[in-house]
């Protein structure tokens, strides 16, 4: 299913986890198929949902896919291939896109399909959702009221109106502040590339100085080492006549017992 043969293709995609899905019910959740269907007391058993296979491969796989649906028609195959599983597992997948759910009347239904335009998924994916939300709570919240579904739409598209104006208002001033705020952010900005000019002169003429603080400092590190090497050759050199100068006396005084 991860193929890029199977990705690339939509139907074969949905086709892929629906069957796929559905094998896995069958071999792993239902004991009953699965003994009918796979040689089960031949082979042993043949999976469960405990599987790797399962938790951490398929249905991840399946609650990513139907996370980044597109629209509609893949958003149901996807939750289909969960429901095919057929255990809690899939519970905490689905649970987001199902809750908070009331079927729509015929008016709702009109009113969507009046809409549809501005609720498009491709310009904003979270509008028609955020609509649905909203249009609940009001119904829920005006339910008391001797008001049709009709006349309950009509109010909330007015508020919807209002809101949208609103935040119309809302984004122009922002506009307005954004492109104050950048004018003093490139004024800053030239402040700021002004005053790291004249760090950075400053820094190389540090730098400059403390280079050649450090060229003399290795200069007379060198010349001590030299000096320390050529003392301690000249007591080397001594050592070794004092030691030739003994040798001799020893030679000679060995010389003269022996005589």
């Amino acid at each position: 299913m991860k193929s890029e043969v199977v990705a690339s293709q939509r139907d074969l995609k949905f086709a892929t986890a629906l069957s796929v899905s559905r094998l896995v019910y069958q071999a792993c959740i239902n004991s009953t198929m699965s003994a009918n269907l796979f040689p089960k007391l031949v082979m042993g058993e043949f999976c469960s949902v405990r599987d790797p296979l399962v938790t951490r491969q398929l249905v991840p796989w399946l609650t990513e896919q139907l996370k980044n649906a597109t629209d509609d028609i893949e958003r149901i195959a996807m939750m289909a291939a969960l429901g095919n599983i057929g255990h809690e597992v899939i519970i905490p997948s689905i649970l987001p896109h199902i809750s908070s759910c009331e079927p729509s009347s015929h008016y709702e239904a009109q009113w969507y399909e009046r809409h549809r335009r501005a609720m498009r998924d491709d310009e904003e994916p979270m509008l028609k959702k955020e609509w649905r939300k909203k249009w609940l709570a009001f119904k829920k919240k005006n339910s008391k009221k001797d008001a049709s579904v009709e006349e309950l739409l009509d109010r909330f598209e007015e508020e919807l109106r209002k809101e949208m104006e609103e935040e119309q208002k809302v984004g122009k001033s922002h506009r307005h502040h954004d492109k104050k705020s950048k004018s003093e952010e490139k004024k800053e900005n030239k402040k700021d590339s002004k005053n790291k000019a004249k760090l950075s002169k400053k820094d190389e003429k540090k730098e400059r100085k403390s280079s050649k603080k450090e060229e003399k400092e290795e200069k007379e590190e060198k010349e001590e080492r030299e000096e320390a090497r050529e003392e301690i050759q000249v007591e080397a050199r001594e050592e070794a006549v004092v030691l030739e100068e003994r040798e001799e006396v020893i030679k000679m005084a060995e010389q003269e017992e022996n005589e």
